[in-house]
């Protein structure tokens, strides 16, 4: 129905290159100018407006871009349009600001050389790319990403899958590609880019970034994978004396922030220099890139290395209705999969060379930030070094951060501030006058230090603990602004803003405290938290009375998976966190860097700061369940334990929660029978499933709940008071208003028709509802006529059984019969029922014994399966139900899509859709 689509498709089917490409341009430049003009008719609208109903017309319209983005399963996306961040405007300055990125090369435009080329392409006839190639690679792949040049995503490929010849052919295309045998006009497509350009935060800064063409996305992809291993030691030059953390390392940069910790620590006279490159990706020397390749081990990747980078590669930039090509000369494109690869390939070579002379220094890079650490005439010599060999690969040195070791402070050992002034003077001789900064506080100035200076690196604090916690307190001033974002996102829709409070503030502050311990800045992230709870309370409209019932502030600090609100007390989470990350960088980094061979060694060597000591001295003391994951770290504090932080949350939040259990079954001020009534709800709530519906991302809108919904729900979750619930029409439910006890039988009223607010009847066919969807999504016949399947049973006059009928997704000749059933932790009386209070799950546990008795083997000789699917009402499944659900996911996962639905999605989108 889409001719411009249709002569597209003829045009990609005759392989005509020039006119496909040609017919895209126009379109974008089409795309463009329609975008440009939606956006004049708003900008005049805006204009007739007052500054303060323009500025809410704005927010508004950042709010509605923010929500769609969000229910597209974009988090971060979401949270940089509420904060205005995103792509520079589309303008003709824009597009010469781009130009300026992109320099010639130092080698012309066909840097490498003939003979270099022969040798490459005999390691790159090698490749063999097979099916399973470009399967993993597609699945792999980011989606809902930017289109290329011609309009592809990687999920236009998905369907190409299934079809057995278009993969195969799709594989022989990537083979020619990755061996660099493409025709020419057919290569200069491939390697060409849409560009665009990012904002920086800093003012007028823009990043450029290349979108390529999605085969040569799918390729890289290809060569990453084989690469993995390969990674682990092709970066490591001089014996650990130059790494490249960015690539093939465990938590590249809290690994390198903890490396150049430890080198000043245990080297007080050495310094550390931070360079920073001016417009590194953009400018590197494609000859020096070449000879990397072919000095790794990676050789067999120089053919697809020289399709994209062996000439000048056409960008596209569409601005101001125009549509603008830029040659891209040097370096590698920001954007692509290979890109990093490619162009840490390039640059480890020279830091090795510049490093060769001097057998002190280290060079610990992170993609282009490059830190070198050693002797202060040393390092000197060495960013001589380096300044050469970069401006001889097209490479400009932009500034340099000093950090003086602690025996070279000038506040202490050099009051003259000799040390100082001299290297500074000898930087900014080589890399030029004002671009250099001296930081005057080693690292291992303990607490009650008078030094507060430091320097920032990739995003962590390097320097005295009281600098560590100014920057974690800037860090926590930077997040008071984004919690206002998503505070003012959660009021319109209550279950975006919660996901983005956990995956963009809580996530955000755990990575931090990573590497920077509690112990270091405990006011800071104590406010931290309580700016957290205070957003999560306005989006949901929770008082102070209704913080202070009893075990709410405790059940918020779980996880979700032991029914809590998954705001973890940060002394808990960050514990873990610094301890965790520590065991897995420290047992890398002794094995890796040079000058951290005794890194744990005993007697030769203290943690840093002394926070890693404390905060293990700490998990030691929180009982049993921890110390039973902890590994004998009283000598060493370093284990190659795998998942060791995830271990130890679960290990106190484990202990957290049996402390909160027996804390609300033996609270003096409650009756018996409401202590275990709020116990049987807490228990019904500790299951994996019950509340994941928080962490959905709602790709459908059927998984969207109400603002009420969510609130109402959320109160449930934490045994908070129903305001405003209407009564039950049975008179056992008519004293729920007043009463203390409704907050543990409210759902009794969300549960029963005659209430008018769902009914348990309705809440039973929703269930019955979403299994159905689910099914039909994965392909299957599903039916809910289950009438005379395998006849009547004792106790019903009624051919009428089970729920769902479906077939083909097991062996059984008649298919899988599916009873489902919603039962309650909490009789109508507000009284536990039996055992609930003390087994989790147990009132569902029940409900299937008794399913299974009264089918008996009835469906068995029909030649079917049965499956009792039942859940209690705060979410508990039983493991018949999460297994079921395992078995759909697999299911849609082998047969239908190949994008892999997880199980965990499947239990989620039911969790999500449970309570309407």
């Amino acid at each position: 129905s889409n001719g411009g689509l249709a002569a597209r498709l003829v045009l990609f089917s005759k392989g005509d290159w020039q006119r496909l490409w040609e017919a895209a341009l126009r379109d974008g430049a089409t795309n463009v100018a329609h975008t440009a003009a939606r956006s004049a008719r708003a900008a005049a609208a805006t204009d007739l407006l007052s500054p303060v109903d323009a500025a809410a017309a704005a927010k508004d319209a950042r709010t509605k871009r923010a929500l769609k983005l969000a229910v597209e399963g974009s988090p971060s996306a979401a949270l940089s349009a509420m904060e205005g961040l995103g792509s520079a405007p589309p303008t003709e300055e824009t597009y010469e600001l781009l130009q300026s990125l992109h320099p010639a090369d130092p080698g012309g435009d066909h840097p490498v050389p003939d003979n270099l080329k022969r040798e490459g392409d005999i390691h790159a006839a090698q490749v063999n790319i097979s099916r399973d190639d470009v399967l993993k690679a597609v699945t792999s792949a980011p989606k809902r990403k930017s289109e290329d040049g011609f309009g592809w995503k990687v999920e236009f490929i998905v369907h190409l899958m299934s079809d057995s010849n278009a993969l195969d052919a799709l594989s022989n295309i990537l083979q020619y590609m990755c061996r660099g045998s493409l025709p020419e006009l057919t290569a200069a497509a491939f390697r060409s880019a849409r560009l665009v350009a990012l904002l920086k935060p800093d003012p007028g800064g823009v990043r450029p970034i290349g979108i390529p063409l999605v085969w040569r996305r799918v390729a890289g992809r290809i060569f990453n994978a084989r690469c993995k291993d390969a990674l682990m030691t092709v970066f490591i030059g001089l014996e650990g004396r130059v790494v490249q953390f960015a690539l093939g390392r465990p938590s590249g940069p809290q690994s390198m922030s903890i490396a150049i910790q430890e080198l000043l620590a245990a080297n007080p006279t050495w310094v550390l220099i931070s360079l920073d490159v001016k417009n590194a990706f953009n400018s590197l020397s494609r000859l020096a890139m070449a000879k990397g390749v072919m000095t790794s081990p990676m050789k067999y990747s120089f053919g697809f290395f020289h399709m994209c980078y062996h000439t000048p590669a056409q960008l596209i930039y569409h601005a101001a209705s125009k549509v603008y090509k830029l040659m891209s000369r040097s370096g590698a494109t920001q954007g692509t999969a290979d890109g990093m690869q490619h162009f840490s390939l390039g640059q480890h070579p020279l830091l090795v060379e510049a490093a060769t002379p001097y057998d002190d220094v280290h060079i610990l890079s992170d993609a282009d930030d490059s830190n070198i650490i050693g002797p202060p005439d040393q390092v000197t010599a060495a960013v001589r070094d380096v300044n050469r060999l970069f401006a001889e690969n097209g490479l400009i040195l932009k500034k340099a951060d000093i950090l003086l070791g602690a025996d070279l402070t000038t506040m202490e050992n050099d009051p003259t501030g000799t040390a100082a002034d001299t290297l500074r003077a000898d930087i900014e001789s080589i890399i030029g006058e004002g671009k250099v900064t001296v930081a005057d506080s080693g690292v291992i100035a303990g607490a009650g230090s008078a030094h507060a200076d430091g320097i920032r690196i990739v995003g962590t604090p390097v320097g005295s603990e009281e600098f560590a916690a100014a920057f974690v307190e800037g860090q926590v001033d930077k997040h008071s602004q984004r919690l206002t974002n998503i505070t003012l996102l959660g009021t319109v829709c209550p279950q975006v803003g919660l996901l983005l409070l956990y995956y963009c503030c809580i996530r955000r502050m755990n990575y931090l405290m990573q590497v920077v311990p509690f112990s270091v800045a405990p006011t800071a992230y104590s406010r931290a938290r309580q700016e957290i709870i205070t957003a999560w309370r306005k989006m949901l409209d929770i008082n102070d009375d209704d913080m202070a019932g009893h075990g709410v502030k405790e059940r918020i600090a779980l996880p979700y998976y032991l029914g809590g609100q998954n705001i973890p007390d940060f002394q808990t989470a960050g514990n873990a966190a610094a301890a965790g990350c520590w065991a897995a960088v420290a047992c890398d980094l002794k094995y890796t860097v040079k000058g951290l061979r005794d890194l744990g060694d005993p007697g030769t060597w203290e943690p840093r700061w002394g926070h890693i000591r404390r905060v293990f001295d700490w998990l030691i003391a929180a009982g049993p369940h921890v110390t039973a994951v902890l590994p004998d770290l009283e000598a060493t504090y370093i284990d190659a334990t795998p998942r060791l932080q995830g271990k130890l949350l679960h290990a106190l939040y484990q202990t957290d929660y049996e402390k909160f259990i027996a804390n609300t079954a033996e609270h003096p001020s409650d009756y018996r029978d409401v202590a275990e009534s709020r116990c049987a709800q807490a228990r019904s709530c500790n299951h994996e499933g019950a509340l994941a519906w928080h962490l959905v991302f709602c790709y459908a809108k059927h998984l969207m709940l109400s603002p009420t919904q969510v609130k109402t729900v959320v109160r449930f979750e934490t045994g908070m008071k129903q305001p405003g619930l209407a009564h039950g029409h049975r008179p056992n439910l008519n004293h729920m208003a007043a009463d203390a006890n409704a907050t543990v039988v409210g759902h009794k009223a969300l549960n029963m028709a005659s209430t008018g607010r769902g009914g348990y009847y309705t809440t039973h066919n929703a269930i019955v509802r979403v299994l159905m969807t689910i099914m039909v999504a994965c392909g299957l016949n599903a039916s809910t006529n289950c009438r005379a399947l395998i006849g009547a049973l004792e106790d019903t006059d009624t051919d009428t059984v089970g729920d769902l009928h479906v077939v083909g997704l097991n062996n059984c000749n008649n298919g899988l019969l599916i009873d489902v059933s919603l039962t309650h932790p909490i009789s109508a009386k507000g009284k536990a029922k039996h055992r609930a209070a003390h087994e989790s799950g147990h009132a569902a546990l029940q409900v299937t014994k008794r399913k299974a008795r009264r089918y008996g083997d009835l469906p068995a000789q029909a030649g079917m399966e049965f499956c009792a699917f039942v859940l209690e009402t705060y979410g508990w499944l039983t493991q018949d139900a999460t297994d079921l659900l395992k078995r759909l996911a697999k299911h849609h996962a082998e047969n239908i899509d190949i994008m892999r639905l997880s199980a965990r999605d499947s239990t989620n989108a039911l969790a999500g859709r449970r309570y309407r």
